[in-house]
């Protein structure tokens, strides 16, 4: 079924019966206060040095004693310690800090907290004022009668609200000219009445315990299970995918569907055959058949698609195009399908021709042109060139042209890049881009008049409206033209423009319809599962709000990443949804971008030592490309009509497009208009539809998967996999076929049918484990929580763990019950049926 939803006239949500203040304090030894569940005030601690030079305001809270909190802390390049205490009573918190300056240091910008105030009518329930600033002191009254009172002691500086908004408060107590020795400030937070103390998150994992936290608990060059059969042999081998309306499909018109990862930068060149080699088996293993090839090249990382030393970009590094030649052979030998991007963070030289070269942004070895080649033709001529001689080469390994080659699925054309919402404000004339501005501008007088547009909104590249045609309308052009240059040197795989990325909204999307796919970018944030839909987005919502009506979607980033605690609630979360929505290739970023070694500590952007996320790859792997999620009974259509143009909507300030995607697919249908002529158009209409959140929770329309932020728990309740994740410690969580009874407060706990059978019969089955883990850096070991509980099944099964490569560590007696002891250095454990 699918229904058609009018952006504007959407009603999902009722008032909830009895709102509530709350309060926790942070491990930075800051503060949350939340209402209804919405967070409405967010304290930091800030500091620059001078000119506004960022200076790392580091700080922790330490134990509890009798409701008091200790706060130790630096700002080392303003040569400051602090340490102090904060003190909780009723309605009202106080920090005291003391600060030590081991020198005098002058010219400072200063430092102290940020507050970051919500003023949604939304959550209040009717407008709500802006703050009143006092001195150093301030008060916010969103209700009436209810007031958040901040007061300062022992600091003359005013507090201020930042420029250009309404949200945030600075109140930075620490000096200008800081003097050697100590100072003292004070700061009292008086809260409305009844205003309930929670514990934040640091005290409800609970303290590491090195005695007990398991260590070694991955192997670098295993996996525990081989799912590489899930692979057909090689890649390529069933013809060119292809965009089949929403879906991929192999030359013969069956479906497919891609889970995968990104190696990038010095995993890239930094790379022996045998550890390429291995590498792809391991991939292979763990259930991925797609990589994508990402920052080959740029600048940040050397060394590159590039020489190195030479006085352009136009030359080609041969030892290092070998490396990309051997990793796509090995790759395409174990089933796994290549994505390929071409312009990343390529370092423009002198010597590459580029007009107006001074103009472009200064970077590490060259300088950058995001945004600039939409306007300027050397630059894309360089694009162009460089495409050319990526994509026609002959890889010596395969005796294929890229151009011809099946493995190759997608190909990028540049890589968070687009003109209508990040870099459209390049054009004016405070960023000091004379004739790039120019040009843009001889562009927008045409198609203003053209459109019948005003050409001073038309320039307000900043706004919704005029200058959102515009700027669809250039990027749109370019992406054509450079799309018909991709098909013209023989590229055959589907073209992504750019991508969704960065809090884009929805008003980007005309012009990446030029691509035979969107593409999107999302990354989380700790604590997402407990977020309130009626109020705040989290990641899938944006991945959501980027599925077209009719075009694949693909993810070629999305993360959870260290050192967030609770990222190990999100591979199966990602899975379930992309499962549930249709979306085509989620590929994390990024399994690894370091040199292609055995690494000594956790990246935040390499899983493949991270016990938290590369544990539970096999099992999300298995949900999402053996479909052991249903995809969604209905299919919602969100239609902004001409409010796509006017307006800035997305996840963060449209409950919709939260709500439904954790209901029902959804998909975002283009308004057919005069004013971006190429879009083909939805019908609206005017939905009845309204549902409560008054439960605290929200349900698939599968009946599948429910998350519950009031609990911060997600279960996945499927006939193949039966999966709980978040706050699950402490009770009982009874899904269909297994009850979890999980004593550690934070993990994820899944079982995955290995037999393509349900679980209640099933003969083999995965049982996958993933919690909190901790980096000691004076001996770069990793250990991770263990998780410990009772799985209760209803017919015995057989239990035998296996070790981190996947090696059996002897079988347990079948009985219904498996208990977990977390003595066992491992994620997995292999469960059977006689």
């Amino acid at each position: 079924m699918v229904r058609a939803f009018c952006a504007l006239l959407i009603v999902l949500i009722s008032t909830s019966a009895q709102a509530q203040w709350t309060v926790e304090l942070t491990r930075e030894a800051s503060f949350i206060i939340r209402y209804d569940g919405a967070t409405v005030v967010r304290a930091k601690y800030v500091a620059w040095g001078p000119d506004w030079k960022y200076a790392d305001f580091k700080t922790a809270i330490g134990k509890n004693y009798n409701e008091t909190w200790t706060i130790t802390g630096d700002i080392e390049s303003l040569n400051l310690g602090v340490t102090g205490q904060i003190a909780s009573t009723k309605d009202q918190l106080v920090f005291k800090w003391t600060m030590a300056a081991s020198k005098a240091s002058a010219n400072n910008t200063g430092g102290g907290m940020s507050f970051t105030v919500r003023r949604d009518a939304q959550v209040f329930g009717s407008a709500v004022p802006p703050p009143v600033i006092d001195g150093a002191d301030w008060s916010w009254t969103p209700k009436p009668g209810q007031t958040i009172k901040v007061h300062f002691d022992g600091t003359s500086r005013a507090s201020y609200l930042e420029p250009g908004g309404t949200s945030e408060i600075r109140s930075l107590f620490i000096p200008k000219d800081i003097s050697a020795g100590e100072s003292n400030v004070t700061m009292t937070i008086t809260l409305p009445a009844n205003t309930e103390r929670r514990d934040g998150a640091s005290k409800r994992y609970g303290e590491f315990d090195a005695g007990t936290w398991l260590a070694k608990t991955i192997d670098y060059t295993a996996s525990p299970i081989d799912l590489s059969y899930l692979n057909d042999k090689p890649a390529g081998g069933r013809g060119f995918v292809k965009a089949d309306g929403d879906h991929f499909a192999f030359a013969d018109g069956t479906p497919v569907r891609f889970w995968g990862a990104n190696v990038a930068a010095y995993a890239l060149f930094n790379a022996e055959n045998r550890a390429i080699e291995q590498q792809a088996k391991r991939l292979a293993a763990l259930g991925f058949n797609l990589i994508r090839i990402h920052h080959h090249d740029s600048a940040e990382w050397s060394p590159s698609v590039f020489v190195k030393d030479a006085a352009n970009t136009q030359q080609l590094d041969e030892k290092n195009l070998d490396r990309l030649d051997y990793w796509v052979k090995c790759l395409k030998a174990e089933g796994i399908y290549v994505w390929l991007d071409l312009h990343v963070g390529r370092p423009f030289r002198d010597g590459d021709g580029i007009d107006a070269f001074d103009e472009l942004t200064p970077g590490k070895t060259g300088r950058k042109v995001a945004g600039l080649n939409y306007v300027n033709e050397s630059i894309t001529q360089r694009m162009k060139d460089f495409a050319t001689a990526y994509l026609t080469r002959t890889n010596k390994y395969t005796n294929t042209r890229y151009v011809d080659e099946p493995a190759v699925m997608g190909v990028l054309i540049t890589n968070e890049n687009d003109l209508t919402h990040h870099f459209g404000n390049e054009m004016l004339p405070d960023k000091n881009h004379p004739k790039h501005a120019a040009w843009f501008n001889a562009m927008k007088k045409r198609i203003a008049a053209e459109r019948g547009l005003d050409n001073t909104r038309a320039g307000q590249t900043w706004l919704p409206g005029a200058s959102k045609v515009v700027l669809n309308q250039i990027e749109y052009d370019w992406n054509q033209d450079f799309i018909k240059h991709l098909r013209s040197i023989g590229v055959k795989a589907p073209i992504a423009t750019t991508s969704m990325w960065g809090s884009n909204p929805l008003f980007s999307l005309p012009a990446q319809t030029a691509g035979d796919v969107i593409d999107a970018h999302s990354y989380g944030q700790a604590e997402s599962l407990s977020s309130n839909p009626k109020y705040d987005d989290q990641s899938a919502h944006w991945i959501a709000a980027a599925q077209l009506a009719d075009k694949p979607l693909t993810i070629t980033e999305w993360n959870t990443e260290y050192p967030q605690r609770d990222r190990f609630t999100q591979p199966l979360f990602i899975a379930a949804n992309a499962a549930f929505q249709g979306w085509d290739a989620p590929m994390i970023y990024a399994y690894q971008q370091s040199p292609l070694v055995p690494q000594t500590k956790i990246d935040p952007f390499g899983i493949c030592n991270d016990p938290a996320l590369v544990s539970l790859m096999p099992a999300a792997a298995l949900l999402y490309r053996t479909q052991q999620v249903k995809p969604a009974n209905e299919t919602v259509v969100f239609a902004p009509g001409e409010d796509l143009l006017t307006k800035a909507i997305s996840p963060d300030n449209t409950p919709a497009l939260r709500t439904l995607s954790e209901r029902h697919r959804l998909v975002i249908g283009l308004p057919k208009t005069p004013l971006l002529p190429w879009l083909a158009g939805v019908e609206k209409s005017v939905p009845n539809d309204s549902a409560s959140l008054d439960a605290g929770s929200i349900t698939s329309d599968t009946s599948e998967l429910t998350r519950d932020w009031k609990t911060g728990t997600y279960t996945i309740n499927a006939a193949q996999t039966q999966a709980i994740m978040g706050w699950i410690g402490g009770r009982e969580i009874a899904l269909a076929d297994v009850a979890f009874d999980i004593v550690t407060p934070k993990a994820t706990v899944a079982i995955s049918s290995l037999d393509g059978q349900p679980i209640a019969t099933s003969k083999k089955m995965l049982l996958s484990l993933a919690a909190q883990t901790h980096f000691t850096q004076q001996t770069s070991l990793v250990q991770t929580e263990p998780v410990i509980g009772t799985i209760r099944f209803k017919s015995p099964v057989v239990v035998e763990p296996l070790s981190p490569n996947g090696r059996p560590m002897g079988k347990l007696p079948a009985a219904n019950n498996v208990d977990l002891t977390g003595k066992l250095a491992t994620h997995w454990f292999l469960l059977t049926r006689p």
